[in-house]
């Protein structure tokens, strides 16, 4: 329970591109799949697993975030739910560029 405390404050010292995202949901991955080995204890092994799919919050592109948000909550208890709200909080929303704009309705 020590571990996943220290790793999750030192995870809320930053905010995250979905490229961040992606390489912390990586060594969420491989913490989980060291406990496996490591660490008899289930339920620690289990959190870390939950987290890195709740991770997802940090990679999936803007349009699907509140859905995905919907998806998760639906199986969290309340500290997951908290998890979900922080990594939320430390989400870098993509900032859209001229060439992503929606095509106008106006003829050329």
């Amino acid at each position: 329970r020590s571990f996943y405390a220290c790793a999750l404050k030192n995870i809320r010292r930053y905010r995250y591109s979905a490229i961040g995202g992606v390489r912390l949901k990586l060594d969420l991955n491989e913490y989980a799949h060291w406990m496996r080995d490591a660490v008899p204890d289930r339920a620690c092994v289990e959190r870390f697993e939950a987290f890195s799919q709740r991770a997802n919050v940090l990679v999936v592109h803007d349009d699907a975030t509140a859905s995905l948000v919907r998806d998760l909550e639906l199986d969290a208890d309340g500290e997951g739910g908290a998890e979900i709200a922080m990594l939320q909080k430390l989400r870098l929303v993509a900032v859209r560029g001229e060439h992503e704009r929606k095509p106008s309705s106006a003829p050329h």
